[in-house]
């Protein structure tokens, strides 16, 4: 279970997301807890390197999913939310 601030994000890796997961410069107080890969469910280890269409999983605080929609939700998602919210 999720309680209080804690919240969950995914994203799918795009060529320029490949590579290590300390390269994606995550926001404080986010954490990348699993990834899918070609259907697999993966525990990242420090080396894992992630590929163009993996799913990464990230357990973050509520103040950073703001930042990680603008990084990472398509142009065309975020417009339709956008319409929703208004």
């Amino acid at each position: 279970m999720i309680r209080d601030v804690a919240r969950v994000f995914s994203f799918v890796v795009r060529e320029q997301d490949k590579g290590s997961i300390e390269m994606l410069n995550l926001p404080e107080n986010s954490r990348v807890i699993c990834i899918y890969r070609d259907h697999e469910f993966l525990i990242p280890e420090p080396e894992t390197l992630l590929e163009a269409k993996d799913e990464v999983v990230i357990i973050t605080h509520r103040q950073n999913l703001a930042k990680l929609e603008e990084r990472w939700t398509p142009q065309r998602q975020q417009s339709t939310s956008q319409v929703f919210q208004k």
